[in-house]
């Protein structure tokens, strides 16, 4: 239930909780899930992440993930 308030996105959470908007981006369902997007994030963020940089990239990410969520 914890999760669910803090770490998913509907728009109850987001009047609620706005920040429901990032910290989605860093939930997973399960182990299969956790695994397949660091599978991804490594293919594709080691290359973001060199090219950018650190900051550049949790920002990127960052907005990613709100983006994303509000898209949800």
């Amino acid at each position: 239930e914890w999760m669910i308030k803090n770490f998913s996105t509907n728009i109850e959470n987001f009047k609620e909780r706005p920040w429901t908007l990032l910290t989605a981006s860093v939930s997973h369902f399960n182990a299969e899930h956790l695994l397949g997007n660091l599978f991804a994030l490594w293919l594709f963020g080691a290359k973001v992440f060199r090219s950018i940089g650190g900051k550049s990239f949790i920002t990127l990410y960052s907005f990613g993930g709100i983006f994303a969520s509000l898209a949800h």
